[in-house]
């Protein structure tokens, strides 16, 4: 049973204050109620346990109030730290050095701002402009100052720890952490990082681990003990014996309604070691394998945030391993200093579940056979971000049961021409690094350095990739460009993808890949689509595209495959089935057909509502494993009658083979509105319609409803005397006095020394309650205190807990 502590009347000498009412809904199903539906696993997050973060004062700094406040939501089994409208200073957090800490959450806290009253669609669709969040709560971080060039005097960079972490408690290790998240809130120079689990001991450092840049890190780094919540703990703090434990990651990440401003993870851990050189102890960069949101785990929903372009970047002077020859010879290289620049741009948007994981999966386990490969956590969903960057990958995405859809990828064409916004110096080149140190070369038929930059790269299986949209993704020199890629260096073959109405100048395509169902359908490209690289092929189809190259589908034919629309009668799914899992629905078919392009999952809400696709699929005529006629939904919304039907479709993409309609299922609801007290709903009718809910404050006096009806107030009455808890002296103690409904008993006088920790004022031998008729509806409550003095310094609040 949760409170409502809606007003503190600091008693004696101490004028009343008043607690704001804080919001309790679930943001995320606010934000999207309507047929496309939310994530039900977010509604296991207790949004009404709410700490109030602008009247917390456990904490000389806004740092130690937030861990404060954390360790108590989780101790309570989690919730909600809300930060309302204004600006917040962390600029004083330990964000420094191998033993530094950024905001760190624990199983079940949340981070979340206020609501904004303005534009809070990141892509524009609901209205407002493209690529804007109209946040009022803000966070600010520190920065480091550096040294520029004689064009860019001085520059600055975030300092090590400016992210939103994870980090376990005593009984738990990284992939125990869940259901964590932030919502609403703008970061200036801060990141998320949510890393997965190795086999950490809690004595192995970075300088004998054995890892791959163990032997390159900066003196001051060389002794942290690496425990997963770093994001170079994975690289200089694990060898590549240790593997992902158990599944790996926890469940339950939301990144929902964020701006990340400024924000680019920086290397001053690892010195970048080369054969000839490195760029040195006092050498940075940005780190290459990091991202803005970095998070690994299931039942993950990222959506609607904003990574805008950063006007901070700076020229500096930096040691560069380059070779005048062109060539890949790191003996040939030449160790010299040369002006860089620190682009906060040249950083990856969103990486789920894949850009770390390339040294700490083998080959042998990159399949779906392995349901602990974090490459494969079910559940994950991307979609309606706005990502501006450069000269790396935009979206990097891994899951089983995928959804990347609706996100845009605005970039510019990286190379050694100096922007205008770098400096005064337009026009001037500069030497373009793929980590800081190493120069990207020309080769002498073409490029060889791979900057890594491109729209998405993503991994795993099952995936529906959908109405996304990019800009030119090509570095100069470099050997990169992609748009939406599948690859198999470092990743998995392709497992199960379908890939619609999608659009950018850049090829969308398997290269050099196993495709183990894959279908490819009115995307908008001027270079390729399907099939790139001679590899086996199962169930491709290659249709309905525009571009150069759309029309052949592929530079190489798959084995096999589909290129053009069939004009055959479809015939509709059999056996469609769709039965609760967890918090989501699974749903099966049975293929009948030869005809298909692929299929339409759809659901409807309700008898009347309309169909809405959750996902298109391959087509099944090779009937392989690794490509199931099944799919995951997980944004199901709870309590509502779902049906589902599965359609084999034709490049019309009409529902002449649309299956019955299954189900109803019902995901049920975790808690429901309170139910209203005797006599509450007349008694809120006098209010306007949209301020009669238990927990509004219509006056803004942080007083809510249900806390007036309990005190027996008129409900359009703007003052509360005489029913406010009066507090006066007497010999030999003190007497409190409060009005209350007749018969509403369930109104607590609770106390506190520290504004903080409270507790309920018991019947005894030294307090005493007593009751006398006020009117027809209402009476009068007086509490003796028998030996309480003022000087005891204590504070008095009315508590009434919701029905």
């Amino acid at each position: 049973m949760k409170s409502l502590y809606p007003l503190i009347p600091a008693a004696l000498f101490l004028a009343p204050a008043f607690l704001f009412a804080v919001p309790s809904d679930n943001p995320v199903a606010t934000h999207y109620a309507g047929d496309d539906g939310y994530p039900a696993w977010s509604d296991r997050i207790a949004w009404d346990n709410v700490i109030d973060m602008s009247a917390y004062t456990n904490g000389a700094t806004e740092f130690e109030r937030f861990e404060n406040a954390r360790d108590e939501l989780h101790a309570q089994g989690g919730g909600v730290l809300y930060y309302p409208a204004g600006d917040y200073d962390f600029t004083d957090m330990p964000a420094d050095g191998p033993e530094g800490r950024g905001l760190m959450l624990r199983s079940g806290v949340v981070l979340r701002g206020a609501t904004p009253t303005g534009d809070r669609w990141a892509r524009g669709d609901g209205g407002g402009e493209d690529g804007v969040l109209e946040l009022p709560t803000r966070f600010h971080f520190g920065f480091t100052e550096r040294a520029g060039t004689g064009v860019t005097p001085s520059g600055d960079t975030p300092r090590d720890w400016n992210f939103v972490g994870l980090i376990p408690s005593g009984y738990e290790g990284v992939a125990d952490v869940h259901d964590i998240g932030v919502a609403w809130i703008h970061f200036a120079g801060a990141w998320i990082f949510w890393g997965f689990e190795l086999d950490w001991d809690g004595t192995t450092t970075y300088a004998d681990a054995g890892g791959w840049k163990s032997g390159v890190v900066h003196p001051d780094w060389a002794d942290r003990v690496a425990d997963g919540t770093y994001h170079w703990d994975f690289f200089a703090g694990s060898g590549f014996a240790r593997r992902p434990v158990g599944d790996g990651a926890g469940p339950g990440r939301l990144v929902f309604g964020c701006v990340f401003e400024d924000s680019a993870p920086v290397n001053n851990a690892v010195m970048e070691a080369r054969p000839n050189g490195n760029f040195g102890p006092d050498g940075y960069f940005t780190q290459k394998f990091g991202a803005r949101i970095q998070v690994h785990g299931s039942e993950v929903f990222i959506a609607n945030n904003v990574m805008p372009k950063s006007r901070r970047s700076f020229l500096y002077r930096q040691f560069v391993g380059r070779n005048p020859q062109q060539s890949n010879n790191a003996n040939e290289w030449i160790h010299e200093e040369h002006t860089i620049v620190f682009d906060y741009n040249y950083v990856s948007g969103v990486d789920v579940n894949n850009e770390l994981l390339n040294p700490f999966v083998p080959e042998s386990r990159r399949t779906p056979d392995y349901s602990d490969n974090v490459y494969f956590l079910p559940g994950v969903v991307v979609q309606d971000n706005y990502v501006y960057n450069h000269g790396r990958k935009g979206f990097n995405i891994g899951g089983a049961y995928a959804v990347v859809r609706n996100n845009t990828n605005p970039r510019a064409v990286f190379g050694p021409v100096l922007p205008q916004e770098y400096g005064p110096a337009s026009g001037q080149e500069y030497f373009m690094t793929m980590d800081g140190y190493v120069e990207v070369k020309r080769g002498g038929s073409g490029s060889i350095s791979d900057t890594l930059s491109r729209a998405f790269d993503l991994v795993a299986g099952p995936l529906w990739v959908d109405g996304n949209t990019f800009a030119a993704a090509r570095s100069f020199h470099a050997n990169d460009g992609e748009g939406i890629l599948c690859q198999d260096h470092g990743g998995t073959q392709l497992y199960s993808w379908a890939v619609t109405r999608n659009s950018g100048p850049e090829y969308m395509a398997g290269y050099n890949v196993r495709h183990y169902g894959s279908f490819w359908a009115w995307n908008q490209t001027t270079r390729w689509v399907g099939v790139v690289g001679g590899n086996t092929t199962h169930d491709v189809s290659v249709v309905g595209n525009t571009g150069a190259d759309a029309s052949t589908g592929s530079s190489t034919d798959p084995d096999g495959g589909l290129l053009e629309c069939p004009s055959e009668a479809l015939t509709p799914p059999l056996n469609v089935t769709a039965e609760i899992q967890g918090d989501a629905v699974w749903i099966t078919y049975e293929d009948t057909t030869d005809h298909e392009i692929g299929y339409r999952i759809d659901r409807r809400i309700g008898t009347d509502g309309a169909w809405t696709a959750v996902a298109y699929r391959p087509r099944q005529s090779a009937a392989h494993p690794w490509n199931p006629p099944a799919w995951l939904d997980t944004l199901t919304p709870r309590g509502m009658d779902l049906y589902y039907r599965a359609v084999a479709i034709n490049c019309a993409d009409d529902d002449t083979g649309a299956s019955a309609a299954v189900g109803p299922v019902r995901l049920p609801s975790l808690a429901g509105p309170p139910a209203l007290p005797p006599g509450y709903e007349a008694w809120a009718n006098a209010l306007p319609a949209e301020a009669r809910a238990l927990t509004a404050t219509p006056f803004g006096d942080g007083i809510p409803n249900l806390l007036r009806f309990a005190l027996g107030a008129e409900a359009a009455a703007v003052s509360m005397a005489p029913h406010f808890l009066r507090v006066e002296e007497r010999s030999g103690g003190m007497t409190l006095h409060f009005v209350r409904r007749t018969g509403f008993t369930e109104i607590h006088v609770e106390t506190s020394s520290d504004l903080q920790n409270w507790e309920s004022l018991p019947p005894g031998e030294d307090i005493t309650f007593g009751t006398a008729p006020r009117d027809a509806t209402s009476e009068t409550v007086t509490v003796e205190l028998d030996g309480w003095a003022a000087a005891e310094g204590r504070f008095f609040r009315l508590a009434v807990p919701l029905p």
